[in-house]
């Protein structure tokens, strides 16, 4: 699994600000939560503190189930899986960057389970391109270098032609 430092957010749904279980570490803040449900392989649905938030995870985009290629809607379903079985129903830790909210009201967040970066894992694993979403870059460089990896072993999205 890939590893590293995590941060975060905090809970209303006008502007989460950060809550008594934010976490400052390194000058990063963590913002804890519970994931309640996976939407698919680059979203979910978390908990803090009783209020119920969509997480969109940054710099990372999954093949989508409505795709017309039946092997992207595959892929798709296996990102979702891979997501499910690294966070639903576990406490998640969250990394805000610059954005708060992209232009459907989801949260823009790093997720973390422990050390282990969701986000890097799923690029990594080739579930998920590597995708910059400015301002939101701050790792990008990583997510682009676990992209390359897996193109050149041929993994998920680079197992296609």
């Amino acid at each position: 699994m890939v590893a590293t430092a995590c941060a975060g957010i905090g809970t209303t749904a006008a502007g989460p600000t950060p809550t008594a279980t934010s976490v400052v570490t390194a000058n990063v803040t963590f913002t804890e939560a519970v994931c309640t449900r996976v939407i698919d392989g680059d979203t979910i649905e978390v908990s803090i503190e009783g209020e119920t938030y969509t997480v969109r995870y940054i710099g990372v985009d999954t093949p989508e189930m409505d795709d017309n290629r039946s092997e992207y809607r595959a892929l798709a379903e296996e990102a979702t899986q891979a997501n499910r079985d690294m966070v639903e129903d576990k406490v998640v830790n969250l990394e805000k960057d610059v954005s708060e909210t992209d232009q459907y009201g989801r949260l823009l967040r790093y997720v973390f389970v422990g050390y282990d970066f969701v986000n890097a894992e799923l690029v990594s694993e080739g579930y998920a391109w590597a995708k910059s979403y400015p301002p939101d870059t701050k790792y990008d460089a990583l997510f682009h270098d676990l992209e390359s990896e897996a193109e050149n072993a041929g993994l998920g999205v680079w197992s296609l032609p």
